[in-house]
């Protein structure tokens, strides 16, 4: 189906959702390249949260030994205030890409979901005349 998007105002063909974070329509000609985007993102967030994770608990830990004034410098609350945002980022993004991920292998779109759920049936019928 083409969708016609005020947005980007134009047509976009078998249009999934319009992306704010890469300010267009994700749709047939560039799925591929919304899915490998949050899939670099997520591997990304999975290689640096583990070793900021391993930084807090050092930090933790030299807290308990150093006392808190010598522990908290600059570079040591930025490593926190990272991690705080990471955790949940990485959680909302991974929900995110396995329901994209699900959506590519059912060959369905965002919209088509929401149809589904909408009409509580397995299959949207577009074919009604």
């Amino acid at each position: 189906d083409v969708y016609k998007r005020q947005v980007c105002n134009r047509c976009v063909l078998n249009m999934d959702h319009h992306c704010p974070w890469i300010n267009n329509c994700v749709g047939f000609f560039n799925r591929k390249f919304f899915m490998l985007m949050l899939f670099y993102g997520l591997s990304i967030q999975y290689m640096i949260l583990p070793r900021l994770i391993i930084e807090v608990i050092k930090i933790t830990y030299d807290m308990f030994d150093d006392g808190i004034k010598e522990t908290f410098t600059f570079e040591n609350v930025v490593i926190i205030i990272a991690c705080c945002f990471m955790a949940p980022l990485l959680v909302s993004l991974t929900i995110f890409f396995r329901f994209h991920l699900s959506l590519v292998i059912e060959n369905s779109t965002t919209i088509e979901n929401l149809d589904k759920k909408r009409n509580n049936s397995q299959t949207v019928d577009f074919n009604l005349g």
